[in-house]
């Protein structure tokens, strides 16, 4: 005596299978025995091929940015992380869980200052994509550099980053290097200079 709401799988007279979305509703007669059902049908079985293709796809993208070597965040239009790969969490010193649903203010105070949250601001209300090295400071104080690569997609933002704290490391060392080579260098020309001054005086007296 129950209406049935629902999906079946149904087979049609050629022994083909579809999917109906079905309401089946008993009438009773005038003792409130039920004499017979009316049923409303309708064939669903495209929209349930392009449901499963839907979510096989976001299976194997979402497959694809959990195993890349560069760290993937997807973040929503009201800044909140809608998705973090392990390697964006491990840049940002937080397990996968402590990210999901936060909003990156709740996270890292003061975040909303920067150029970077600007620019995530930005490709998010414009669809604007950017390139950025950013360094980001830490609620510890500590920092790291990271490439990042903003792009607009339906969620909001999608951020690639790579950590190049490293490199920026080795080109500061470089550039101390250099600027000490050219003291050194400096400092050695000053001496040869006196010296060819103290040869040519040497010179004149004899």
């Amino acid at each position: 005596g129950k209406v049935l709401r629902g999906e079946i799988i149904n087979k049609r007279k050629d022994g083909s299978l579809y999917t109906e979305d079905e309401t089946i509703t008993p009438v009773r007669n005038e003792s409130g025995e039920i004499s017979h059902f009316i049923a409303i049908k309708q064939d669903v079985t495209e929209r349930k091929r392009s449901e499963e293709a839907l979510i096989a796809a976001h299976a194997r993208y979402k497959s694809t940015l959990d195993h890349m070597l560069e760290g993937c965040q997807i973040i929503s239009a009201d800044g909140r992380y809608v998705y973090v790969n392990d390697v964006a969490a491990n840049h940002g010193r937080l397990s996968k869980d402590e990210f999901i649903g936060k909003k990156m203010a709740e996270l890292y105070p003061g975040i909303e200052r920067t150029e970077m949250f600007s620019r995530i601001g930005d490709c998010i209300e414009h669809r604007a994509s950017h390139r950025m090295e950013n360094r980001f400071v830490y609620p510890d104080g500590s920092s790291a550099w990271f490439d990042l690569s903003i792009e607009p997609v339906p969620e909001g933002a999608f951020v690639l980053s790579i950590d190049v704290t490293e490199q920026k490391k080795m080109v500061e060392e470089l550039k101390r290097h250099r600027e000490q080579l050219e003291v050194m260098v400096g400092q050695r020309t000053s001496q040869l200079e006196e010296a060819n001054r103290e040869l040519e005086a040497f010179s004149y007296s004899v």
